[in-house]
């Protein structure tokens, strides 16, 4: 009984009370960002920290789908003021040309801790994550040739039409 008390007040006593931080993305399971073969994007990730009182410093990583993502800035070290709401993060998403057609995830995981840590003191790092869902769907070159094929045609038609008329006003055409 004794044990299972202090057990209870140790996890009061490390549990943060409030925490506030969060990630957001424009992407999600109902709405995957649709991509080509070929085609590279830029998403942006919004951190936000808006209760709890505290600044945070927060790193982050891709831990699935980094043949196709990248964190482009040189420092992947973001701070997060209180009461911040618009810190953000662009992952680079790039489609190889030989890609096959399908869906993929690209996870970014982003670990937290408060800012002002004294020397000695026990910080535990918190980790969000945000997941971008991406489906690769191959270009609508069949709807691009097709409407060439018929803008040369109608083309054709066109100056069928005219030669034949400016002939038959010189009465050189009989049908």
């Amino acid at each position: 009984m004794k044990l299972k008390k202090t057990l209870i007040l140790m996890l009061i006593i490390l549990t943060p009370i409030v925490v506030a931080f969060g990630v957001s993305t424009p992407y999600y399971e109902g709405n995957p960002l649709i991509m080509s073969p070929g085609e590279t994007r830029i998403v942006i990730l919004t951190l936000q920290n808006m209760l709890g009182g505290e600044n945070y410093t927060a790193v982050a990583e891709i831990i699935e789908g980094g043949e196709f993502a990248k964190l482009p800035e040189a420092e992947k070290t973001y701070r997060i003021p209180h009461g911040y709401d618009n810190v953000t993060i662009a992952v680079e998403i790039t489609v190889p040309q030989k890609s096959r057609v399908g869906e993929k995830t690209i996870k970014v995981r982003v670990l937290v801790q408060p800012e002002d840590k004294s020397e000695g003191q026990l910080t535990f790092t918190q980790g969000v994550g945000a997941e971008i869902p991406v489906v690769i769907k191959a270009e609508k070159s069949l709807l691009k040739n097709l409407i060439l094929i018929i803008g040369s045609i109608t083309m054709l038609l066109i100056i069928y039409f005219l030669i034949r008329k400016s002939l038959k006003k010189r009465d050189m055409y009989r049908y």
